[in-house]
């Protein structure tokens, strides 16, 4: 296996790379906003098709740059910019003057205390035959870079984000401790790095560019230990963190992801890409003809939008096919801000659109053949 992941000398992918499966990004508030409520409901509704299970992100955490917020909020090192902006509508953050980088304490993130609560509820339902057995309980965190480009003042951005890194790594490496790695997986939301790729005008650090950007993101991955499962979501920009970019086509996170994937020291377990509801002609997912992912690597397409529905997603599932062969489905981003009652009729729509993917040696229709860049496979068209 080299650096990428990859295994030179594979046999062609036939089946695999995300087919008949079914991926739930984040947030999915459902019941009284607590962790078992969703276990419960996404297992029984869409069973052995979701390989991987979060909490829901329930709560505060329904918005990770609100619930992040309150880390800044909460320490003594840093002041306030109540001047509100689209992607901080609860201001920035400054470092307090004399504040000195190696002193600087952001305390606790959050992220291990809640996901070792919601993994032992998790544990249970397994244990019980609720949740099928290969399924893993799946922690979405926040990039350094997301959080930060979106809360603190442009100026501290760097020696922030170095601070934060540190944290989120103790964190990752507390919770990995705790959890069995054969039980979980960890998925990076990947939002502030588009924005700056995109040049989006109210985003700092110009001078970042993807090979900057690709290195950080893979750094990132290369905390997640062997055994435990590693993915990236790649997200345009969500609930207070409001869209910024409209895209013309796949071809930057296409360029992205196969940056992030050549700079891995381990493989990458899944990558979930979003499909704004606007696209759905076939030049949209043109790049993905040129994605290079291993064989055992699954993809994701959030292209299920709950205003069009079915309709709208076999427009978009039937422009992907024409780039690439298998892919399994999900939503553009988190089911934040909408009511039980769409939430379920979101996993009820997940689950009408892979029948036709859920069964054995399905293959979508089109053929993968060897990608000389790397010894696993390429999806072509037909």
């Amino acid at each position: 296996m080299n650096a990428s992941g990859c295994t030179r000398g594979a046999s062609p992918m036939r089946s695999v790379n995300g087919a008949g499966q079914v991926h739930l990004v984040g947030s999915v508030p459902v019941g009284d906003g607590d962790a078992e409520s969703v276990f419960r409901l996404a297992a029984n509704l869409l069973g052995h098709t979701l390989r991987r299970i979060p909490d829901g992100q329930t709560g505060l955490r329904t918005d990770t740059l609100a619930w992040q917020a309150a880390v800044f909020q909460r320490s003594r090192d840093f002041r306030q910019n109540r001047t509100g902006t689209r992607r901080a509508p609860f201001g920035h953050y400054a470092l307090r003057p004399g504040s000195v980088a190696a002193e600087i304490d952001l305390g606790r993130l959050g992220n291990v205390e809640i996901a070792w609560s919601s993994y032992q509820v998790f544990a249970r339902l397994k244990a019980s035959g609720i949740i099928a057995p290969n399924t893993r309980f799946q922690v979405s965190l926040p990039t350094p870079m997301s959080v930060v480009s979106s809360l603190v003042t442009e100026a501290d951005r760097t020696r922030v984000e170095l601070i934060y890194y540190d944290a989120m790594a103790t964190e990752l490496a507390n919770l990995q401790a705790r959890v069995p790695r054969g039980e979980v997986a960890v998925q990076w939301d990947v939002s502030g790095e588009l924005a700056m790729l995109e040049r989006v005008e109210d985003i700092g650090r110009r001078d970042e560019d993807l090979d900057v950007i690709a290195g950080r993101l893979s750094d990132l991955g290369n905390l997640v230990e062997p055994g435990v499962e590693l993915g990236y979501h790649l997200c345009h920009g969500h609930g207070s963190s409001v869209r910024v970019t409209r895209p013309s086509d796949l071809g930057l996170l296409v360029s992205l992801a196969n940056a992030v994937r050549s700079r891995m020291r381990r493989s990458v377990d899944f990558l979930h890409l979003p499909v704004p509801r606007h696209r759905i002609e076939p030049e949209y997912f043109a790049p993905l003809r040129d994605l290079v992912l291993p064989r055992d690597t699954d993809l994701f397409l959030g292209l299920i939008h709950v205003a069009d529905g079915a309709d709208g997603a076999a427009l978009r599932i039937a422009s992907a096919r024409t780039a690439v062969a298998n892919f399994g489905v999900a939503t553009e981003c988190g089911f934040d801000g909408g009511s039980p009652d769409m939430v379920k009729r979101l996993l009820l729509l997940h689950r009408k659109l892979i029948a036709p993917w859920d069964h054995p040696g399905f293959v979508g229709g089109r053929e993968s053949v060897k990608d000389d860049r790397c010894g696993s496979s390429k999806q072509i068209p037909g």
